[in-house]
């Protein structure tokens, strides 16, 4: 009961295969993410309400410099 406890029940077939569909797509959204992070770091950026955006691909500050160093 125990080793029950502490691993979980085994996954059903139709979980392990949306698990493996997901991985799948993970570089794919993960891609998109980014893309669409960096549209609103930009627009964010250049919009005069804004006092400061800080976005690694920005380019600017330590930040960007950390980004370009990993």
């Amino acid at each position: 009961m125990t080793l029950l406890r502490d691993l979980g029940s085994p996954l059903s077939p139709q979980d392990a295969f949306q698990i493996i569909q997901g991985l799948e797509a993970l570089a794919l959204r993960f891609m998109e993410h980014s893309r669409n992070a960096t549209r609103v770091a930009d627009f964010l950026a250049k919009n005069p309400a804004v006092i400061s955006a800080n976005y690694p691909r920005l380019n600017k500050g330590v930040v960007a410099r950390w980004a370009r160093l990993y």
